[in-house]
């Protein structure tokens, strides 16, 4: 059984995006401390448009790993602002997150700046043929 611990939450409409902390209790930086990876996931509907994304660590290593679908379908299912959008999922497109420590700390990887434009690159780089 693998350990997940979802971060937040957003939902894109149009051109604005909103974001939803999960307060899980857990903190995101020893969370993942402790397992090691981080990744972001969206749900995309039929016509190529990203819909909702989200941040969560895992103990899952690889990227390809079938259960991290799994894990995703849980999240975006247990959570008010995207369990109605789960109906509209077409395809799931998950990137893992490297962090370089060079140019700065875990905890800033995870501060509500940086989070703020991840969904945002992520959105950009998934909405098929920009439409964003």
């Amino acid at each position: 059984m693998s350990t997940n611990v979802a971060i937040s939450l957003c939902v894109y409409s149009n051109p604005t995006q909103t974001k939803y902390d999960i307060d899980t209790g857990l903190n995101a930086v020893t969370e993942y401390s402790k397992l090691k990876s981080a990744y972001i996931v969206g749900i995309r509907n039929i016509n190529g448009k990203i819909l909702a994304a989200s941040v969560f660590v895992s103990d899952i290593d690889n990227k390809n790993d079938p259960k991290l679908a799994d894990v995703s379908l849980e999240i975006f299912k247990l959570h008010s602002p995207t369990k109605n959008l789960v109906s509209q999922i077409h395809s799931m497109p998950i990137s893992k997150l490297k962090f370089n420590l060079e140019k700065g700390s875990i905890k800033d990887a995870f501060s509500e700046k940086e989070i703020d434009v991840l969904y945002a690159d992520f959105y950009m780089k998934n909405s098929i043929d920009g439409r964003s």
